[in-house]
């Protein structure tokens, strides 16, 4: 009667998945078909508990591909977008201090076409590894595609969105990319929004980046500009 006992308590592990220590309730020696069934039951266990393991991991494995970019590491757009949105709403409803980076590599098409996509690659790879180490942890960044970035400043207001921004400017030109024998230096264009009252949405502070971007670019690239409000451009990134 003992026996049975411990086999329904350790089926009743089974059905709560819990296999903590359970390969220690194996019989060495098994004298009769109880103790069959017990270790053909910590086997079972075994099994269903190495199978939930690995379908933790490959759930894992696809949240990183549906917020994170592979290439960089970075968060993407879905990532950005639900948690921008999030702090958007409470800047709207505390009236706080929030800008907003948008940032273009330049000329990067020609990069991939002179040096190749491999280049190219690296040059992502390695602005974003710049990013990472100069941005705070309250801060959002996130590959938007292709050569563009974002990042979301909290608690930021215009000046200290200037002096981050031409910080990074500053390290990426001063970080040249090494392949084999050839250095590529490569610089960044940057637009900078801010928060005001009545915007409605994440996408306004975008768009005003984005115009500040463009008007980096016009001005030559490896830039920093500010969104003026009354500025009526479109922007063309």
């Amino acid at each position: 009667m003992d026996r049975i006992i411990k086999l329904q308590e350790l089926s009743n592990r089974i059905k709560e998945s819990n296999f903590s220590g359970i390969e220690f309730l194996k019989i060495e020696k098994p004298k009769d078909e109880l103790d069959h069934l017990r270790n053909n039951l910590v086997d079972t266990a075994l099994t269903i508990g190495k199978l939930l393991s690995e379908l933790e991991e490959k759930n894992r494995e696809l949240q990183e591909l549906a917020y994170y970019d592979p290439l960089t590491g970075l968060p993407n757009r879905r990532f950005f977008f639900e948690h921008a949105s999030l702090i958007f709403e409470e800047v709207k409803r505390y009236e706080k201090s929030l800008s907003l980076l948008v940032i273009d590599i330049d000329h990067f098409k020609e990069i991939n076409e002179t040096y190749g996509h491999d280049v190219g690659n690296l040059v992502l790879k390695t602005f974003a590894g710049l990013l990472r180490g100069i941005v705070r942890q309250s801060d959002i960044c996130a590959r938007f595609g292709g050569e563009k970035f974002v990042v979301l400043l909290p608690n930021t207001d215009l000046e200290g969105a200037k002096v981050l921004a031409e910080r990074i400017r500053a390290t990426v030109a001063k970080n040249p990319v090494e392949h084999g024998s050839t250095i590529i230096v490569f610089t960044v264009s940057i637009g900078i929004s801010q928060y005001r009252k009545g915007m409605q949405s994440i996408d306004e502070l975008i768009k005003e980046a984005d115009i500040a971007l463009y008007r980096a670019k016009e001005g030559g690239r490896n830039r920093v500009e500010v969104f003026i409000p009354d500025e009526t451009a479109e922007a063309q990134t």
